[in-house]
């Protein structure tokens, strides 16, 4: 649902760079989603739980 509101808000839409932190659900599959409407999409896990993600977009792809 967040990451709907990401790709579709025409706020984030202009943004350069922004994070994601992923605390529930697959990292995996943000990632795959993020990159199909973003560049430079980028996932680190975090070090005491394997499940969250830091995620971190570079840009929007030209469409």
């Amino acid at each position: 649902m967040v990451l709907r509101f990401l790709t579709n808000h025409s706020v984030f839409r202009e943004l350069k760079k922004f994070n994601v932190v992923v605390t529930t659900g697959n990292p995996d599959y943000y990632t795959d989603m993020l990159s199909q409407h973003y560049v430079g999409v980028h996932c680190s896990r975090h070090y005491t739980n394997k499940r969250w993600c830091y995620i971190e977009v570079e840009g929007r792809k030209l469409r």
